[in-house]
């Protein structure tokens, strides 16, 4: 698990998966990423996944499988980043800060066992959820690619 806060929005930009990982050394291996929901306390958390490629001493390969997802200052969770662009063009609001969260897994576990993976690791989040300003809400869905949290 990764989490990454910004104070400033407009610092998250050099930290969104398709910018970090390569500018890292690593190779994207599917460039079509997959928009999921996953299930985070029978509330539904919206992800993009994404596929690495990197090697390691020795030129050993490694494949890694990350689900990815902002917390906004409202407590939306979103996987889009054009959400976070949109929330820096007001200085007013990029300053209230941006987090993010990964759940890294290995790529060559099968995708339904790394989505089990990342619900049960989310699922035991709630006190950072809570520090995060997600709040409970049954309607959680906002959008195509936004929900809250317990």
């Amino acid at each position: 698990v990764l989490v990454v806060h910004c104070s400033d929005g407009r610092g998250m930009i050099g930290h969104y998966p398709p910018i970090c990982y390569p500018s890292a050394g690593w190779e994207e291996t599917d460039p079509a990423n997959r928009d999921l929901t996953v299930r985070v306390s029978g509330i539904p958390f919206p992800v993009r996944e994404y596929g690495f490629r990197g090697y390691r001493e020795g030129g050993r390969e490694e494949i890694i499988r990350i689900f990815n997802a902002f917390v906004l200052p409202d407590g939306t969770v979103t996987r889009e980043i054009d959400d976070i662009n949109r929330q820096s063009e007001r200085l007013s609001v990029s300053v209230q800060g941006v987090a993010q969260l990964q759940v890294i897994t290995s790529g060559r576990v099968s995708a339904d066992e790394a989505v089990v993976a990342a619900e049960e690791i989310l699922g035991g989040m709630t006190g950072l959820f809570a520090a995060l300003g997600t709040s409970a809400n049954a309607d959680a869905a906002k959008g195509a690619g936004r929900g809250e949290l317990p």
